[in-house]
């Protein structure tokens, strides 16, 4: 979301992508509701924009605590990195994390289907845990080091 709120052209070029997204935080999902909904509204939405408008509909708290507590290594929630880079890493850490979220119904299919007689089945849960790993890894490299470990 951070990368987002320093990005918010973004929003409008990502749409689908964003409505995409698995958001369980209630308020979380209606502050990204709202900036979707403001990003419609204002094609060339800037930072300073969004962040007054969601500031005065009482979103202040919840972007002081984002952009306190969420800052992370990513280079798009870094102000003064290359625009093209910042967007590259957004757009792989988004279909990184619808990705991870398709894994998990994946998974929650896969183990429900196991049965002991067949091989398969008890080897699919597997493959999936361990391609959502290799992903998560990929993140946590990224955030760590940049883009440079991206293959």
């Amino acid at each position: 979301m951070l990368g987002l709120l320093e990005h918010p052209v973004w929003l409008d070029r990502y749409h689908e992508e964003i409505v995409g997204l698995p958001i369980e935080d209630a308020e979380l999902a209606r502050l990204v509701g709202r900036m979707l909904d403001e990003s419609i509204r204002l094609p060339d939405l800037d930072k300073n924009r969004l962040d007054h408008t969601l500031t005065s509909e009482g979103f202040g708290r919840l972007l002081a605590g984002l952009r306190t507590r969420h800052r992370s290594g990513l280079s798009f929630t870094r102000e003064g990195t290359d625009p093209v880079q910042a967007e590259t890493d957004f757009v792989h850490v988004l279909q990184a994390v619808a990705r991870l979220s398709a894994l998990d119904a994946e998974l929650a299919e896969a183990q429900s289907a196991i049965r002991p007689d067949d091989n398969e089945t008890l080897l699919r849960p597997m493959r999936i845990a361990q391609e959502r790993a290799t992903i998560e890894r990929e993140l946590s490299d990224l955030a760590a080091n940049g883009p440079a470990l991206r293959t």
